[in-house]
């Protein structure tokens, strides 16, 4: 069970950190992107990304971390191997 909680904790970064080079990318060259004239909603529609993406973590590092120690103790390892 640890892997798929691992995995979808991996997957949930990755959205955040996407949402956040695509914000990067709204803002620094505006120009660029042409298939959102409205910028703001654009940028808005990320700002969610990352809102959902950073509730489900906390959903897992509360229901899946907290009460299971022996998740912890394996992810330590995982990270131990790293």
């Amino acid at each position: 069970m640890s892997k798929f909680i691992n995995a979808l904790s991996k997957r949930y970064e990755a959205d955040i950190e996407t949402a956040k080079a695509n914000i990067d990318v709204y803002i620094k060259h505006p120009a660029g992107i042409g298939e959102h004239p409205d910028l703001a909603a654009a940028v808005d529609s990320q700002v969610g990304v990352i809102a959902n993406a950073e509730d489900k973590l906390d959903v897992l590092k509360k229901h899946y971390n907290n009460e299971n120690p022996e998740l912890l103790a394996e992810d330590a390892q995982m990270s131990l191997k790293l």
